[in-house]
């Protein structure tokens, strides 16, 4: 039976024993998806008294890797979140009693929190165990959703029956448009709060965590999947209308950013209290500036920037990362 990309739903969960698989959490929508199982070949190039090559090939061993993209939204983050920091406390929201907030921290492991993607296709469903994220990107252009861009890998896909949900308790209806952003600089974190909102064009926050396959001799797929160094890059894209921001990049001047997304259309609880993503960076460096200089239209100015942890002082790159929802814990 043929079927097109909208009729394939992804299922997202927590694995509670690493690469032991989860039914899905959430379902979650998605506006592209390639997930699929890959085969690493060997090849007999033997000679046979023969000028032919290649007389036979093998698998030694599979995995499952791919791409989505999909709207931000408020609930399923947090396990995307979960992880890609390894670590998360949850306690209800100041004021609320079924509202909460979720403080994610880096865990100074290389196996952080796994989960399982559930593939619900027409043809065959599909678990795939131990999925780890490679690299998660926030990004959002003036008018359009936040979006979220991210890479997995995974073990290869076994064969499972599933059906989506996109109701009730699995439901997730809380997302995140360009005007639910404010972006703020400052030189310290405790000046975030007076500081001035940017007017930005647009932004994207990527976070790697350049994951590998631990590999052994008596298994045909990963044993586990590692995470490696974690690193944090953004870019920012505003009109140029002053220098300040080219003198941050020019003179290397350390300042302190804080990315807030909060939807203030959808009331969560009594106090009121928003679905929201704060983000606060407290020693950036800014690189890489640049301006446009089209003859005909608007100058606007680019540059990215690096949050810088500071292990000596107790300080991550990301010195706070908190998600607020009706989803109690993850």
């Amino acid at each position: 039976m043929a079927h097109i990309g909208r009729l394939v739903n992804l299922g997202i969960a927590k694995e509670a024993v690493r690469g032991a698989g989860a039914a899905a959490t959430y379902w979650a929508p998605k506006t592209s998806m390639s997930v699929h199982t890959v085969a690493d070949k060997i090849v007999d190039e033997e000679s046979y008294n023969s000028i032919q090559q290649a007389v036979s090939a093998y698998v030694p061993m599979r995995r499952a890797e791919g791409d989505l993209e999909m709207i931000c939204r408020a609930n399923s983050l947090g396990l995307l979140l979960y992880n890609l920091f390894g670590g998360v406390s949850s306690g209800t929201a100041a004021g609320e009693t079924a509202v909460y907030d979720h403080e994610f921290t880096l865990s100074e492991t290389n196996n952080h929190q796994s989960l399982a993607l559930t593939i619900d296709d027409p043809v065959q469903d599909f678990m795939y165990k131990l999925a780890m994220l490679d690299s998660l990107t926030i990004s959002v252009t003036a008018g359009e959703f936040v979006m979220i861009s991210a890479s997995f890998r995974a073990k290869a896909g076994d064969e499972t029956s599933s059906t989506a949900d996109y109701t009730g308790v699995t439901a997730d209806k809380y997302v995140f448009h360009s005007r639910d952003i404010g972006i703020k600089i400052a030189d310290t974190v405790g000046g975030l709060g007076a500081a001035s909102t940017l007017e930005v064009k647009s932004f994207d926050l990527n976070i790697t965590k350049n994951v590998i396959d631990d590999q052994s001799i008596h298994s045909a797929e990963p044993v586990d999947i590692f995470n490696r160094q974690f690193y944090v890059d953004g870019t920012i894209e505003m009109k140029y209308d002053s220098k300040t921001y080219r003198d941050y990049c020019l003179d290397n001047r350390l300042k302190a950013l804080q990315i807030d997304i909060k939807n203030e259309q959808k009331p969560l609880g009594v106090t009121p209290t928003y679905p929201e993503l704060k983000i606060q960076m407290g020693k950036v460096r800014f690189d890489d500036w640049e301006r446009t200089d089209d003859l005909n239209e608007i100058i606007d100015q680019t540059m990215t920037f690096v949050p810088m942890a500071d292990p000596r002082a107790g300080t991550a790159a990301l010195s706070s990362v908190i998600l607020t929802n009706n989803q109690a814990s993850y």
